[in-house]
């Protein structure tokens, strides 16, 4: 059973592997079919959670993203490089919204929102 195991868990990092590749290669679609084989085999797996909360922020979807790093802590609170990649995902709608004011000439308001940061 042991056996069983381990074999299944080199299956879920490989899945999680050609995952990254594929979003490396910007298949966004074919990465999230291969994260969701990889946690159907372990789904505490926190490399495949991180590739999935990377594919999350690259939608802006920062509420999952967020998510998903609080289930990683969860999983394993030693994990602090996670703790940076909270971080990022926690600030991303703020320095989305702070492109979008500097993009658009508007230095003030952009200036108010770098104020949140500090």
């Amino acid at each position: 059973f042991n056996q069983l195991l381990e074999k299944n868990k080199g299956r879920s990092e490989a899945f999680a592997g050609l995952g990254k590749v594929a979003f490396l290669k910007g298949k966004p679609k074919k990465a999230e079919r291969l994260y969701k084989r990889s946690l159907l085999l372990d789904p505490e797996n926190s490399l495949t959670l991180s590739y999935v909360a990377e594919l999350r922020m690259k939608e802006k979807k920062y509420d999952e993203a967020l998510k998903i790093y609080k289930n990683i802590l969860k999983i394993d609170p030693e994990a602090l490089w996670v703790r940076d990649l909270y971080e990022q995902a926690r600030t991303a709608p703020l320095f989305d919204q702070i492109h979008y004011e500097e993009e658009n000439f508007n230095e003030e308001k952009a200036e108010k929102l770098f104020q949140q940061l500090v």
